[in-house]
């Protein structure tokens, strides 16, 4: 897929920079970011925080909405489940996003977030709405 639709997200929202997350695959329907953990991405006892999953997870789907979102609409999250099965200790750390089913304005999407090691960390569940832009947005 074309790496455009990720420099066009970039530009709108330089929050994935930031973590230090990146694209390692975009297909029609999904895709896959991985960051690599730094010390400030660990809580008290030593894991990764639960934050990092879920920010990486709704990253991941942000990517894979993109194709589908026209230059005149804007898309959010409305519901992010996260369900966590096993601490993070090793990067870099991976999300997977598969969009479920897109419906006039809602669009459903899963995604698997792996560590290091390829076990699976956390599920997330999350709803997105795609609507027209409104005046107010900024491009």
């Amino acid at each position: 897929m074309e790496r455009s639709w990720a420099e066009r997200l970039e530009r709108r929202n330089p929050f994935p920079r930031h973590l230090g997350i990146r694209i390692e695959e975009l297909t029609d329907g999904g895709a896959v970011v991985a960051l690599d953990l730094r010390p400030e991405y660990h809580q008290y006892y030593g894991v990764a925080h639960g934050g990092i999953a879920a920010s990486l997870a709704d990253t991941a789907v942000a990517y894979a909405l993109l194709p589908h979102v026209s230059d005149d609409e804007e898309s959010f999250t409305t519901d992010l489940h996260v369900r966590y099965v096993a601490a993070i200790r090793e990067g870099p750390v991976r999300a997977a996003a598969r969009l479920l089913k897109r419906g006039r304005m809602v669009v459903f999407a899963e995604v698997d977030v792996t560590d290091g090691a390829g076990r699976l960390a956390a599920r997330v569940d999350t709803t997105w709405v795609i609507r027209r832009r409104s005046a107010l947005t900024p491009a």
